[in-house]
């Protein structure tokens, strides 16, 4: 069953975004535009969607349900009675059956509450010839309420501006202008999406006659279930009505980018799952797409913080779909899988995910009402309910029909603007390729896992994918040793002058002793600092000799940054620092996060495996590679501090992400740095530093040492914002490094 319910703009979804407004207003046809009262572009936007032509309609009716109020549709310009449901069990489903191989897996989509007639409609039309390609029986729910009308009246002339600006000044206002209007419309949907339920409600009896019809042939279908935004609420009371109805267990149930209240979840969903229904996904996006994306052409953030903020009766509602709200709940972290739960029953899907995700957990969505309209999610969605087959390919025209819809409300309805998430401008061009790997392990062995680091991974890919990289992620048990450094090895040795590489890794850290000589008059002792890949307990720690070793490979006036988002990776990258023979430089950013501390402490069995597989590899080449070469090194913290994580990502990522998302237009590494500490504030736990010789300061941040000669003069670059107060100091790392020069 597929309940969707985009809306507003950043609702973006192609056709669902529209007004919203009730049928009892009057049809839309060529030409119309709905009510006076309603703001002029959510009028404008009904011109714009004609009524489908009859015959259009006639073929849709074995597909589609229309709903009013959570009872059947008697006007409009497309009507639906119970009769029309006894059709479909009656005729068209059992025709399709005959003729196909059983089960027939059997999809619902009850497209949601804040979308018009006419846009559902037109939702349903293109994607019914889909799934009926892929096997599928589809089945749409179109229900409506009048949501977009009073968010449109209530938003005032509030007109779009800069997102930073607007985060803190105008969003709240726009939510305390819309919330008295906002909250009760919110309120009739949700009550419209229980009284389908309800006894008496078109749903419920849609439902009985499933049950009747499953009843009499019970393996003639497999059941399955999508909800978008608030159609995720309509499916948690349609499935409990089906279940009390006596309608088998449901194979799948597909959220994307659910609306639902995270309490309602607990309350009559999750308490199905792996019983009623075998499999629940959850595809959804990331914080920073959720905050780049935006709502009725005003509000600079997803629908989904208009609800948690404004719609909802309490302020800061946890919402499901919101990355905050998994994060910061520990029962759902777990149920999702973020700590050590979940596994097959339930999986949350976030995107931007990497193009090489398994099948079926693929998703390149940018706005919350972009899920139905991405190729990639859809296919996934497919692939779950064809129990692994591969689907035809959704079709683009789909694609595009979805997305004009979206556009006429300020929506972009974008599903994957190519790996350039909105809030970011690009880096300068320049004659190199920008290439990173990121890696995040929280699949550590008990008791050492941790929660945070894949989702740091995938946030630094999707930032720098945004930043025009072409990313690589190696996550939990792709991130070995080996694996770490064959990839890393593969950017480098595909290197050129001018290119960037990146290197971040997100996981725990530790000292380890040291076997070359190299580390002695470190504020750490005579340590070395350690990766510790997934084999860590075989002895197959990441030394900064490793890393070195594969740096000096890199060609002169090329790039490496390196984000170490783990403990003591003060000074990690000691190694990478060469005399300075040619304007190449090695840059290293460190990122240390969360509250659970990424720290492992080296017992004397680890210690034991790590020198068994230091020697086994024969003699150490790091004393081979020249030293002492200037260096750019950011910290997250030093040495000797310990790296934190909270709330399912690295603090000093979310720092960093939080800087990077306003714009990196003219960041010096200073600059950078400079922004990363104000985002930390006094007191903190871990102490970020950048250390780096006084020459490299006002570098370009993820430049080359070509974009300084070529642009540095024009640019003016090596004023204030090059060194700022207090971002250039030396710590220890510098010390020693700086030291080695003398």
């Amino acid at each position: 069953m597929w309940a969707d319910t985009s809306t507003g703009q950043s609702l973006g979804r192609p056709g669902l975004l529209t007004c919203g407004h009730s049928k009892k207003r009057g049809t839309v046809g060529a030409g119309g535009t709905g009510e006076a009262s309603v703001r002029d572009e959510l009028s404008d936007i009904e011109v714009g969607i004609r009524a489908l032509p009859p015959a259009d309609l006639a073929r849709l009716r074995p597909y589609v349900v229309n709903l009013s109020q959570g009872s059947f549709s008697s006007d409009g310009q497309y009507a639906s009675s119970a009769a029309d449901v006894d059709a479909i069990f009656d005729l068209h489903l059992p025709r399709f059956v005959e003729a196909a191989q059983r089960p027939v897996p059997l999809l619902i989509w009850a497209h949601g509450g804040l979308v018009n007639e006419e846009s559902g409609l037109r939702i349903a039309q293109g994607q019914v010839d889909w799934w009926l390609r892929n096997g599928v029986y589809p089945l749409h729910f179109v229900w409506e309420s009048g949501l977009m009308d009073a968010l449109g009246q209530a938003r005032g002339p509030l007109a779009a501006g800069r997102r930073d600006l607007w985060d803190h000044t105008t969003d709240p206002l726009l939510e305390e202008a819309i919330r008295p209007l906002g909250r009760r419309a919110w309120a009739s949907m949700k009550y419209s999406a229980q009284r389908a339920s309800d006894h008496g409600g078109g749903a419920r009896y849609l439902a009985r006659r499933l049950s009747e019809f499953c009843a009499a042939d019970p393996h003639a279908v497999a059941l399955h279930a999508v909800g978008h935004s608030a159609g995720s609420i309509f499916h948690a009371h349609f499935l409990t009505a089906a279940r009390s109805e006596g309608v088998p267990s449901f194979e799948t149930l597909q959220y994307l980018a659910p609306a639902i209240r995270a309490d309602e979840f607990k309350r009559l969903v999750a308490p199905a799952v792996g019983e009623y229904v075998q499999a629940l996904t959850m595809y959804t996006m990331r914080r920073e797409l959720e905050r780049a994306d935006s709502c009725m052409q005003a509000y600079r953030k997803s629908l989904l913080y208009l609800i948690k903020h404004a719609l909802e009766p309490e302020r800061d509602t946890p919402i499901l779909g919101l990355e905050d709200t998994i994060v910061g709940d520990p029962e759902l972290s777990s149920f999702f899988g973020l700590r050590g739960g979940g596994g097959r029953r339930s999986e949350a899907v976030w995107s931007r995910t990497h193009a090489d995700a398994a099948p079926g957990s693929r998703s390149q969505a940018t706005s919350h009402g972009g899920f139905d309209n991405d190729a990639s999610t859809m296919d996934s969605v497919a692939t779950r309910v064809l129990r692994g087959r591969k689907a035809t390919p959704f079709p683009r025209g789909a694609v595009d029909q979805a997305r004009h819809l979206y556009e006429g409300v300020g929506g972009s309805g974008a599903a994957a603007s190519p790996s350039r998430p909105s809030a970011v401008t690009p880096l300068p061009g320049g004659a190199g390729t920008r290439r990173a790997l990121c890696v995040g392990i929280d699949d550590y062995p008990a008791p050492h896992a941790l929660a945070g680091c894949k989702a740091d991974a995938r946030a630094w890919s999707a930032m720098l994918g945004s930043l025009g990289f072409s990313v690589t992620e190696l996550l939990d048990a792709d991130a070995t040793r080996q694996g770490i450094l064959d990839a890393l090895g593969t950017l480098v040795a595909g290197a050129c002058a001018g290119d960037v590489v990146v290197l971040q890794y997100s996981g725990h850290g530790m000292e380890v002793p040291d076997f070359v000589g190299d580390e002695a008059g470190g504020s750490n002792g005579d340590r070395d600092e350690a990766m510790c890949p997934v084999d860590f307990a075989d002895g197959q720690l990441l030394i900064d000799d490793d890393l070195r070793q594969v740096a000096a490979q890199l060609p002169e006036e090329s790039l490496l940054t390196v984000f170490a988002d783990c403990c003591h990776s003060g000074t990690l990258m000691r190694a990478f620092v060469d005399l300075p023979r040619s304007p190449s430089v090695r840059t290293l950013v460190d990122l240390h996060a969360d509250v659970r501390p990424r720290y492992m402490r080296l017992t004397s069995d680890l210690a034991d495996a790590f020198r068994k597989a230091r020697s086994s590899r024969g003699r150490d080449a790091a004393n081979d590679v020249p030293r002492a070469r200037p260096a750019v090194l950011f910290s997250a913290c030093r040495d000797y501090e310990v790296a934190y994580e909270r709330d399912g990502q690295g603090d000093f990522t979310r720092h960093c992400m939080s800087v990077l998302s306003k714009g990196v237009s003219g960041l010096t590494n200073a600059a950078f740095m400079d922004r990363v500490l104000r985002e930390f504030g006094e007191g903190s736990q871990q102490n970020p530093e950048l250390d780096l010789a006084d020459l490299f300061g006002p570098q370009p941040f993820l430049q080359t040492a070509q974009a300084i000669a070529g642009r540095g003069a024009a640019n003016g670059m090596a004023g204030a914002e090059a060194i700022a107060p207090g971002a250039g100091r030396r710590g220890s790392g510098a010390a020693q490094l700086l030291g080695g020069l003398g």
